[in-house]
């Protein structure tokens, strides 16, 4: 087969149609499932970083109040806290 039968045969089909409310219908439930785990990933880590925070907010209260008085009160607990949980991000969004 030479390059003109080759280019002959390829010319005589058409590219197959294409619906594209279906690959955006198909596209939408897959980011739709997505954002859903996704969402569900997040909410079940932000549930055991608020566990965890009640169950150690009175621990460090007391070690930081002995060693630090000027991070005693819950705000500085709390910045700290979320701040750990910030730089934790990159780290939580790289899994996908």
């Amino acid at each position: 087969m030479d390059d003109k039968a080759l280019a002959a045969l390829l010319n005589q089909a058409a590219p197959p149609a294409q619906d594209w409310r279906f690959a955006l219908a198909v596209m939408a439930r897959v980011e739709r499932r997505r954002f859903y785990r996704t969402l569900a990933i997040h909410l079940g880590l932000g549930l055991a970083a608020a566990v965890v925070m009640l169950f150690a907010a009175p621990a460090l209260n007391l070690v930081w109040r002995d060693l630090v008085p000027s991070l005693s009160n819950g705000f500085a607990v709390s910045a700290l806290l979320l701040a750990a949980a910030v730089l934790a991000l990159p780290w939580i969004a790289q899994r996908d």
